[in-house]
């Protein structure tokens, strides 16, 4: 015989499943990745003040007006063709982007993506991840195979940094192509491989592949220390990359997964879909479970 439900037990039940909700909707929304190390923790390579500058105000910035432009859009009722609570499919998706959400996303998500690869990949100089035996088995197969060796592949890639005129990136990318798997590319401000090739941007070579390292060659990431001398950053930047961090994007890219930007799981590409509103997230998966559970519990008491 079915048992009575009681108002409490209801109450309990659904103040739950809404509370399961509104966490994975906090958790979804883009954020500042948090750093694995201390601020000063680069020293003497890249210094505390350059951090705390590069860090504390030029990604942060980045991210808060992402943010705000993404809630402008939510607000004004936008539909977006991909959820606004991934990041890598709304730069992915840049030419579908409305105007003028497009133009913030490109500089603003951009620098929020790239800065979010760029921090989680450094590491205090001298630490294991930072030596070349930290690169996994099947990277340092890709480097050999792609450039000869990994001594080859950082003096192209330093090579390509130092001839960006300006500001902007240098990449080292997944292709995807079975011959050529890995690439070096760079971009101007931040722009993004993933982007594909931008109207009036100057040509992306391995264009839409997978960044998996990348160097930040603006100015705030080295002018402080540096002066005006970006090779002195420029070596001093292999001193503190993580490599165990470029080989697990590396794997992640080889598997069609989106690169670990925060401290979740990596999780399937997005493909494109119908248009969903600027205030969906991708969280509806994980809503929809809460949803169940709760649902679960309720069966249980009838």
């Amino acid at each position: 015989m079915a048992r009575k439900i009681s108002y409490m037990n209801l109450f309990v039940i659904v103040a739950a499943a809404a509370s399961a909700l509104l966490a994975c909707s906090a958790q979804a929304q883009i954020q500042q990745v948090a750093l694995p190390y201390a601020l000063d923790a680069l020293e003497p390579e890249i210094d505390n003040a350059t951090m705390n500058f590069h860090y504390g105000t030029h990604y942060a910035t980045y991210v808060n007006n992402t943010l705000a432009a993404l809630k402008n859009a939510t607000d004004s009722g936008v539909r977006l063709p991909v959820a606004t609570s991934n990041l890598t499919a709304l730069i992915s998706s840049i030419k579908r982007l409305p105007s003028p959400l497009n133009t913030t996303i490109r500089n603003q998500g951009g620098g929020a993506w790239n800065h979010a690869l760029y921090f989680k990949h450094l590491t205090p100089p001298g630490s294991p991840a930072t030596q070349s035996t930290a690169i996994s088995a099947p990277l340092r197969d890709a480097i050999n195979a792609n450039f000869g060796s990994v001594d080859n592949m950082t003096a192209a890639l330093s090579a390509a940094a130092g001839k960006v005129f300006g500001s902007g990136w240098a990449w080292l990318c997944y292709t995807g192509n079975s011959s050529a798997d890995l690439a070096i590319t760079t971009t101007p401000n931040q722009d993004n491989p993933l982007m594909g090739q931008l109207p009036g941007a100057p040509a992306v070579s391995a264009v839409g592949c997978t960044p998996i390292l990348g160097i930040d060659v603006w100015e705030h990431a080295y002018y402080l220390k540096h002066g005006p001398k970006r090779p002195a950053y420029l070596e001093a930047f292999w001193k503190v990359l993580n490599w165990q961090q470029v080989s697990k994007n590396y794997d992640s890219a080889v598997q069609g997964l989106e690169l670990d930007l925060s401290e979740a799981a990596p999780r399937a590409l997005e493909a494109p879909s119908k248009a969903v509103s600027a205030g969906s997230s991708s969280s509806g998966s994980a809503g929809f479970g809460a949803m169940a559970a709760a649902a679960a519990a309720l069966l249980a008491l009838v």
